[in-house]
Parts: structure tokens; C-alpha cells; sequence
């Protein structure tokens, strides 16, 4: 058995990497992502996360065996609304402060 290789990720990777990711987008409530990305978003995604962030793969004899990145989520439409909820969750407390 090989060595497992652990490395950064490259836009190149998006296609496979894609390819794992859309099960857990369809099949799970894990990603917070509704809808599958393309190939193209996938790609750019991953270029815009390694400007700021690592985006690593695990690869074993050209499989990739696990996948992380530490982008801002928000990047993805992840969050959408999140600021509207933290304002209402302000609002209550100032409410129930009497303020």
C-alpha cells in the first residue's frame, strides 16, 4: 500500500473533488449548500479560498481520501441571513431589557 500524500489543493482538483463533495450536498444536511455547484464555480471557489486559506487533500495512488478548507463560509451562500438573525437575536434581548 502506498503512502498517503497530504497536500494543497489546486483548481485542477475541482472536477473529483466536486464529485465528492455534491453526495454530502444532495444526500446530508452537512454542507448548508442547497444546490450542487458546477465544475467552473467549484473551481473558482477553490481559487478564491486559496488566496486566504489552505484547502487541503489527502491522496493515496490517486484517490483522494480526505478533503478540508478553512474558507469563509459565506463565500458559498452558505449563511444567507445570518446577519438578519443576529440583528432579530439583538432586538430581543434589547427588547427584553426594556431598551
Amino acid at each position: 500500500m502506498a503512502d498517503i500524500e497530504i497536500r494543497t489543493a489546486t483548481p485542477f482538483d475541482a472536477e473529483e473533488l466536486l464529485g465528492i463533495y455534491s453526495y454530502y450536498i444532495i444526500n446530508t444536511a452537512v454542507t448548508y449548500e442547497i444546490d450542487v455547484p458546477s465544475a467552473e464555480d467549484f473551481r473558482r471557489r477553490i481559487e478564491k479560498t486559496l488566496k486566504k486559506y489552505p484547502y487541503i487533500v489527502a491522496e493515496r495512488d490517486g484517490w483522494f481520501l480526505y478533503t478540508t478548507d478553512a474558507a469563509d463560509e459565506r463565500q458559498s451562500g452558505s449563511f444567507r441571513g445570518g446577519r438578519v438573525n443576529k440583528k432579530k437575536k439583538k432586538r430581543k434581548r434589547q427588547e427584553r431589557r426594556g431598551v
